[in-house]
């Protein structure tokens, strides 16, 4: 309750006056016998002091008595609450405080200064009603027993806490109660909002906020909330909101404003994510070789968004690539598409096709390469190309050939084989993925085949 001055005098008077105080007897300084030193000075650190007042009556009983001060206010009358607030981290603690009873509901603010606060209560400084109470008098003044709460928030909203206390019937003084806050020993209120989500194309999503006291703040009518969409439109003053049937355009940061007691408002983001669909989903793509001539090229679509064009490339090496055609996309499409084309120069030996898809915002993928292998007189085959688990060397023949693998930097790989008539199949699951080379050496000649290993 603030700092107690010493003694002054035989009246027992306790001052917390910031300069001598005019009393009987007086002081020194005034011509009085009280030495001016017994006087405590400089107390205003703290606003909330008590007086204890007693007195000597030769004629019967000593008097004594208690009176409350807040600094450079008078006396306490009765006026519903009064008391301090204090800090172990700060010599001064403002703000606003609310102290409002459980069966009573909201009430207004109190300016906290230098520590202290008094304020009416609806609550508090009632008349006593019952005459059983009343003690011959009809004007004793009690507080309504029960729970309370009390908020406080600093000057700046940074901090909003709470604590809470009991008080039974007729407590106070004259039916005012008096109340000592620790600030470290109050709670925090914390609003939580609820966590980020990933949804799906037509999902309904949840966005709610929440807080640690909702038994005291639920219906609060001096709290607002308000959502807040990625585009900041507002959409909802609930706490909880429900988004149906969601688009890929309902997707980012959406804010829950909260507007706190005549704070201002704060916000707290959920995020809402969705996982871009492919522009393309292609469910196949193959290239065949027809009459050893051509190469005839076949993709099929289930789905296409946003999708402008195809374009087919061809290389011989995997390095550079070379442009067979382009073909429009359907733009936007839920059904099967299938898509055929030719292609009337492949390259001697192995040519290798890939499919290149190009969104209208320029975006692009590429499906998995396919190989062909146009035949010429050598009388080798490799197949297939590109392998995965194992792959096969089919020559003419085969008496009198040696086979070596090497890597791209033409260091030979060991890989295990076993030889079926003209064939010589390698088990290639052990090979990391890349490209290859088969170095052949036959009674024909020498060849140099390229494989891709997947």
């Amino acid at each position: 309750m603030g700092k107690r001055a010493f003694a002054v005098g035989s009246q027992n008077i306790y001052t917390s006056t910031s300069t001598a105080a005019n009393m009987w007897p007086q002081l020194a300084s005034i011509g009085g016998p009280i030495l001016d030193v017994r006087v405590e000075l400089n107390m205003n650190e703290s606003g909330l002091f008590r007086f204890k007042i007693g007195f000597d009556d030769i004629s019967g009983p000593r008097v004594e008595d208690s009176y409350y001060r807040l600094l450079g206010d008078s006396f306490i009358d009765p006026e519903g609450v009064f008391g301090g607030i204090y800090s172990n981290l700060s010599n001064q603690v403002n703000g606003r405080m609310f102290i409002e009873h459980e069966d009573f509901g909201q009430e207004s603010d109190m300016t906290i200064f230098n520590n202290a606060f008094k304020a009416t209560r609806i609550w508090a400084s009632i008349l006593e009603p019952l005459v059983k109470f009343q003690g011959g008098r009809n004007d004793m003044e009690y507080s309504v027993p029960g729970q309370i709460h009390v908020i406080y928030i600093d000057p700046t909203c940074v901090q909003k806490k709470i604590d809470f206390r009991t008080i039974g019937y007729g407590d106070g003084l004259e039916g005012t109660e008096m109340l000592l806050f620790n600030l470290e020993e109050m709670e925090d209120i914390i609003f939580t909002q609820s966590n980020d989500t990933a949804i799906n194309v037509g999902d309904d999503f949840f966005l709610g906020v929440t807080n640690n006291f909702t038994d005291i703040f639920s219906g609060d009518t001096r709290i607002n909330y308000t959502w807040v969409d990625p585009n900041n439109n507002s959409i909802s003053n609930d706490t909880n909101f429900t988004f149906n049937n969601a688009t890929i355009n309902d997707t980012g940061i959406y804010n829950i404003q909260v507007e706190f007691l005549g704070c201002p408002v704060f916000s707290l983001p959920v995020r809402v994510t969705m996982p871009i669909p492919l522009p393309v989903k292609l469910i196949a793509f193959n290239a065949t070789l027809q009459n050893n001539e051509s190469v005839k090229l076949e993709w099929s679509t289930s789905s296409e968004i946003n999708n402008d064009y195809f374009t087919l490339e061809k290389s011989d090496d995997l390095e550079e690539w070379q442009l067979v055609d382009k073909i429009n996309g359907a733009g936007n499409s839920n059904n099967t598409i299938n898509y055929t084309d030719v292609d009337n120069d492949p390259f001697q030996g192995v040519s290798y096709y890939r499919l290149k898809q190009t969104d209208f915002d320029g975006g692009t993928s590429y499906s998995k390469i396919r190989s062909v292998e146009l035949k010429y007189n050598d009388g080798i085959k490799i197949f297939p190309n590109p392998a995965t688990k194992l792959f096969v060397i089919e020559l003419d023949d085969i008496k009198g050939t040696h086979i070596k693998i090497v890597n791209n930097l033409g260091k030979e790989v060991l890989v295990s084989k076993f030889v079926e008539g003209n064939r010589m199949v390698f088990d290639s699951s052990k090979l990391s993925s890349g490209i290859y080379f088969i170095l052949i050496t036959g009674n024909t000649g020498a060849y140099s085949k390229k494989i891709i290993i997947e």
